[in-house]
């Protein structure tokens, strides 16, 4: 749509990498395969998609362009949809798919260039586009090609596949909700078992800390993942949360991708060279403010039983969290989400161009 001013063209970039960047906002694509190339993405774009690992080429066809520099800004495009998991609709003209398959069975012809084909015209210009074609159908997923005569065609179909995906949204909201009441009828019998457990203690402060134990779990797990030296956790006055937060140079907590199952998404806490993603739901992690309030009003020695007890624990069995480090994509991501501004965006990308794609599991 970029005929009608449907692209952003940042102008601090090149307008092909504006059209990536456009693109990984998007949350569906539409893909329609004519007889027409369009033009050749510049080199170093065409090099960071290469580089990214995820290219899912059975046929071999694709990596061949890519060496070659034979993709086009549209195929650069889809390319990203691909990598980023969007959803593709890909369609391709009829005409195009017979002459797809007549030159297919008559390559010592093109080769030669002796084959003449009466829609695509130039043979090296159908290669590329042919060559394309047979890379999506060939993909693990995401390959469902439909053939169509009109735009018309087109709109039928997606108003056919639109209204199934919609259906099947909505029954997997159905089930995260089944789910979710059986998560909370859970976590209500939980909780009467550990007051069940507490109160068999004798003595008054052994109970008090068993409950502390309890009660700040979470808490205490996101403290030390933030911070493992813990000294935040034992100071003898310790700032308000949101205090806390800063002076470990947090510069945002926010919410991250779509819910995944009935827990209710994660939270990722960004610092400025790294990303934390914490294994709770954000409106578990906005309720922890009101938890260290409670916990900072313990003494010291009841904080610090707790929270040698708690660490003995995630010896054990680990943090409920994972430390990413900045690569582009989740830059992007982040940037897309509102997660961090602009001169955050464009420092991670620059940092992304030395450290990209890590990922290690946090332990303490």
């Amino acid at each position: 749509m970029s005929e009608y001013s449907g692209v952003l063209y940042d102008p601090k970039v090149h307008t092909h990498k504006a059209c990536v960047q456009e693109l990984a906002t998007c949350d569906a694509v539409v893909m329609i395969i004519g007889s027409r190339w369009g033009s050749v993405a510049k080199p170093e774009f065409i090099d960071e998609i290469a580089t990214e690992g995820k290219l899912d080429d059975s046929t071999g066809v694709l990596t061949d362009a890519l060496e070659k520099g034979n993709v086009s800004v549209t195929q650069l495009e889809a390319l990203t949809a691909f990598n980023r998991g969007i959803p593709m609709f890909v369609f391709v003209e009829r005409s195009v798919r017979a002459e797809a398959r007549f030159f297919e069975v008559n390559q010592e012809l093109a080769n030669a260039g002796n084959l003449r084909l009466p829609t695509m015209g130039d043979p090296r210009v159908a290669k590329y586009i042919f060559d394309f074609l047979r890379y999506v159908e060939a993909r693990t997923s995401g390959n469902a090609v439909t053939e169509f005569d009109s735009i018309e065609g087109i709109q039928r179909h997606l108003k056919h596949q639109w209204s199934a995906w919609l259906q099947r949204l909505l029954n997997e909201v159905r089930e995260a909700q089944t789910q979710q009441s059986v998560v909370d009828a859970i976590a209500e019998k939980l909780e009467d078992l550990r007051v069940a457990m507490v109160s068999t203690m004798p003595d008054a402060d052994a109970r008090r800390v068993a409950s502390a134990v309890l009660e700040f779990r979470i808490l205490c797990d996101v403290v030390l993942t933030l911070d493992d030296s813990g000294r935040f956790l034992f100071a003898e006055d310790p700032p308000d949360f949101g205090a806390l937060l800063d002076q470990l140079g947090v510069i945002s907590v926010d919410p991250f991708d779509t819910p995944r199952g009935p827990a209710g998404g994660r939270t990722v806490v960004v610092f400025r060279d790294k990303v934390i993603e914490l294994r709770i739901p954000p409106g578990r992690f906005s309720r922890l403010p009101v938890d260290w309030e409670a916990f900072r009003n313990m003494s010291v020695a009841e904080r610090r039983v707790v929270v040698e007890t708690l660490r003995n624990d995630r010896r054990a069995i680990g943090a409920m969290s994972r430390v990413r480090t900045i690569d582009e994509e989740l830059a992007e991501r982040l940037f897309a989400g509102g997660a961090i501004r602009q001169d955050e965006f464009e420092r991670f990308m620059e940092r992304a161009d030395d450290v990209r794609g890590g990922v290690r599991v946090a332990r303490p």
